[in-house]
């Protein structure tokens, strides 16, 4: 019996025990539990309550001094797992963290347009290739966001020339990867994706 069908039963059922009165989901499930019908897996609601507290967090923002939307909660990996702090209260070196996670998470999501790029191209030799940039500067500058002078690693990867595209019958090289600038047609205005 499906989950669906399981549901429509615990209905059912209610409704018989009750002589079809009309009643709300809440108090139908409350009835289920009670007459043992149905038992809530504490584990799985836990992990969705939790889930859903994480996605509130990732979800609230303040302004910062120059009127910027920056969010408020900050996630950052330690031995214990993911913990959460705010802006306000954050230690420099799980604001370092945080950063570092962030950073993993914008590289993966170029990457992995990178490849998508590559190989629609590699797929479509008698199209002209679609083109894009990883350069982020101009954006930043778009926006009216300086780039600290401590960034010089970030003004070095985005100065970097764009490569040819990857063999995908080679293996990928180890070691760091580079960062290679996505093109403003390609480039998701919305960034807000933050770590877990």
């Amino acid at each position: 019996m499906t989950k669906h069908d399981q549901l429509l039963r615990l209905k059912n059922e209610y409704r018989r025990a009750h002589n079809n009165a009309p009643a709300s989901p809440r108090r139908m499930m409350e009835w289920a539990i009670k007459a043992g019908l149905f038992e809530i897996d504490m584990g799985k609601a836990f992990a969705r309550a939790a889930e859903e507290l994480a996605a509130a967090m990732r979800a609230e923002t303040t302004k910062d001094a120059q009127g910027n939307e920056i969010r408020v909660n900050l996630a950052f990996e330690t031995e214990e797992g993911w913990l959460w702090d705010q802006r306000d209260t954050i230690a420099r070196k799980h604001f370092e963290l945080n950063v570092v996670a962030s950073r993993r998470m914008a590289y993966s999501e170029i990457r992995a347009t990178v490849l998508s790029v590559n190989d629609y191209n590699t797929h479509h030799p008698d199209e002209p290739p679609v083109q894009y940039s990883l350069r982020f500067d101009a954006d930043l500058a778009d926006d009216r966001i300086p780039i600290p002078a401590s960034s010089s690693e970030l003004e070095q990867l985005i100065a970097q020339p764009r490569p040819a595209p990857l063999d995908p019958t080679s293996t990928p090289a180890t070691g760091r990867p580079s960062s290679r600038p996505l093109s403003r047609a390609l480039r998701p205005r919305d960034s807000s994706r933050p770590a877990r």
